[in-house]
């Protein structure tokens, strides 16, 4: 991906043209959580004879830049065994470890890597130490038929303890009880069977544990929490806690999600027991998640209990309204009444719904033929998100509107013969052609339909030959309908036949 882009921008007018760089640099939002290179971490290391030796070094990356890339460590919870370099992630001991006679042991902790953003996101890792004995002696070889016995000299648990003096193998004579000490020490010596009899000795300590009585415990056996789905990767979703009455390591619990929920997008602290969010979410695909987290003691014989976790998604407002169409046209006929039902836009919001279109005065196509429209669809968000979308209506032609005749006036010499063309009438419509033509005329009652006579197409003729001294101007009442449905029609009065002078004789 890149971080910036050089757009060339050129201006040109009629004469003359320039041109420019514009650098657009795509500013970093810390939106990626630092990775490390491994899911785990272990290793093995000797006793100790020094603080701060190195142990491991753990490593984390980030996908974005400046601040946001970079990254601290830290132990969680710290521990008085390990520390890590803030800023290089190695990991070093604070003091001196030993085994105490036992053959080997277990260190496991947390480590987690912040990045340094305004609000900073972080995921975790688990490293596993294995303590084992530091190498001091080098091998020997036994004499031949050498005999060694071993037998117990002193210490605070001689009565508790016996010991195979043919092998060295020490064994529990007596139960334990919780009273007695935390340690427990005996003194073994080993002696061999020559004339001459040598022997040496050690102390051997027991560190008396206690029975793993209680399992694990939760204050309810379900909880729940709801956050937004915009909720940033990393972020702390809630703190699982769980109790246990026995001390020591049978009381030290560990957090896991069972196996069945691996999938999920949601990752809990072994040791801190914090459930954190590790990829993003989204309400329309997934509105609730269904998880188990186990939480298991350190006994030598582990018990565990389980918590049933649901996590609600809240909707955020993410997605605007969306028109099934970007653009609606139709039409409704110019006689509507007020309140008429246009038409039914829809909108979808995936976070549906529908508008009716109503006529709201009174429509007149001769007027105004079309009405473009924009639609804007607002849901009940915070904030609210919008969509738009485009309306054409068309207004249907109705025939409202009678055809009038555009000729009023006609002359004729007199003395013309029967059947003279006098005028051919004419009209026009306000309407919409399907709503004009053909037009039908015809004469109403007068005094001059012996004169004349009016084809259905609208030829004026003469029906005998005209006098000028018996009438020099007629006055003709013609009606005319238009071809809609229904038709129309309308009458013009005082439609004027004169006759000039010119008289034949």
């Amino acid at each position: 991906m890149q971080d910036h882009y050089i757009v060339k921008v050129n201006a040109n007018d009629s004469a003359w043209s320039i041109s420019t760089d514009v650098t657009i640099v795509i500013t970093d939002v810390n939106d990626n959580i630092p990775v490390f290179t491994d899911n785990f971490y272990t290793t093995v290391l000797p006793e100790t004879k020094a603080k701060e030796v190195f142990v491991i070094q753990v490593f984390a990356t980030d996908a974005d830049i400046g601040r946001n890339r970079e990254i601290l460590y830290v132990i969680e919870p710290s521990n008085e065994e390990f520390w890590v370099n803030v800023s290089s992630g190695e990991i070093y001991t604070k003091q001196v470890l030993t085994l105490h006679n036992y053959p080997f042991k277990i260190y496991t902790f947390t480590v987690i890597a912040f990045d340094c953003g305004s609000v900073p996101l972080y995921s975790n890792t688990s490293v596993t130490v294995k303590l084992e004995p530091y190498n001091y002696y080098p091998p020997m070889f036994l004499p031949f038929h050498a005999n060694i016995e071993y037998a117990l000299s002193g210490g605070n648990a001689s009565d508790f303890f016996w010991i195979q003096a043919e092998n060295g193998k020490v064994t529990l004579n007596q139960t334990l009880v919780e009273s007695i000490n935390l340690y427990l020490s005996l003194i073994v010596v080993a002696k061999d069977q020559s004339s001459r009899s040598l022997s040496s000795q050690i102390e051997i300590t027991f560190e008396v544990t206690g029975r793993n009585q209680f399992s694990p415990s939760f204050r309810e056996p379900n909880v729940s929490f709801s956050i937004p789905e915009d909720l940033l990767v990393g972020s702390v979703i809630g703190k699982i806690q769980a109790e246990d009455r026995d001390y020591g390591p049978n009381g030290a619990i560990t957090y896991s999600i069972t196996s069945k929920n691996q999938y999920l997008p949601f990752l809990v602290g072994e040791a801190s027991g914090l459930l954190t969010l590790i990829t993003e979410l989204d309400f329309e695909k997934e509105g609730i998640y269904h998880l188990q987290i186990s939480a298991t003691d350190g006994g030598w014989v582990s018990k565990t209990t389980k918590l049933n976790v649901t996590v609600i998604v809240m909707d955020v407002n993410d997605n605007p309204p969306a028109f099934s169409s970007s653009e609606y046209v139709t039409s409704v006929p110019e006689n509507s009444e007020i309140g008429t039902n246009v038409l039914d836009v829809k909108a979808v919001d995936a976070d549906s719904v529908s508008g009716i279109i109503l006529v709201n005065s009174p429509l007149d196509r001769e007027l105004w033929p079309v009405y473009n429209l924009t639609v804007i669809a607002i849901d009940n968000g915070s904030p609210p998100a919008t969509g738009t979308t485009n309306v054409i209506v068309s207004i249907g032609d109705v025939n409202d509107n009678a055809p009038k005749l555009t000729l009023t006036e006609a002359q004729v010499k007199e003395n013309q013969p029967e059947g003279t063309i006098v005028a051919r009438l004419d009209a026009y419509d306000s309407d919409l052609p399907s709503n004009q033509r053909p037009f039908i005329y015809w004469l109403v009652n007068s005094s001059s339909e012996s004169v004349f006579s009016l084809t259905p197409d609208g030829v004026l003729v003469t029906t005998r030959p005209t006098d000028r001294e018996q009438m020099s101007a007629y006055r003709i009442l013609v009606a005319v309908r238009d071809a809609g449905i229904p038709p129309l029609s309308s009458t013009t009065i005082g439609f004027s036949c004169h006759c000039p002078f010119g008289k034949i004789n």
